[in-house]
């Protein structure tokens, strides 16, 4: 939106706009999103009592998409999480091996150089 080329009087093209497309994009997806949510929750009158007899009791089956659209977003959530953690290993393992490889090479390049010294 370019507010601060406008505040140091930068003047811009009528045609360039695409940074503000894209956001208004981004807006009218999650617009969207909410909507479709809000099209699928079905509003259903409380149930009548119930006595529980076993924890498999569906009292509320019209919740059960809901859990489950909820439980599918936490899983996503975890595996871009358990993503992150496994680059972030491989990358300590990378820069470990090199290590490791640098100092063999040190070690064997000037191990006639260390018994002098010692």
């Amino acid at each position: 939106m370019y507010l601060t080329d406008k505040k140091n009087n930068i003047t811009r093209k009528v045609e360039d706009h695409e940074d503000v497309e894209v956001l208004l994009e981004s807006f009218s997806k999650q617009v969207e999103e909410i909507v479709n949510e809000a099209e699928n929750i079905e509003v259903r009158p409380p149930p009548p009592q119930y006595i529980v007899l076993s924890r498999t009791c569906n009292i509320f089956p019209h919740h059960q998409s809901n859990v489950q659209s909820t439980q599918e977003i936490v899983e996503l959530i975890l595996d871009s999480n358990r993503n992150t953690l496994l680059a972030l290993d491989l990358k300590v393992g990378r820069c470990t091996l090199c290590f490791i490889c640098v100092t063999h090479w040190t070690a064997t390049r000037y191990r006639s150089a260390l018994w002098v010294l010692v």
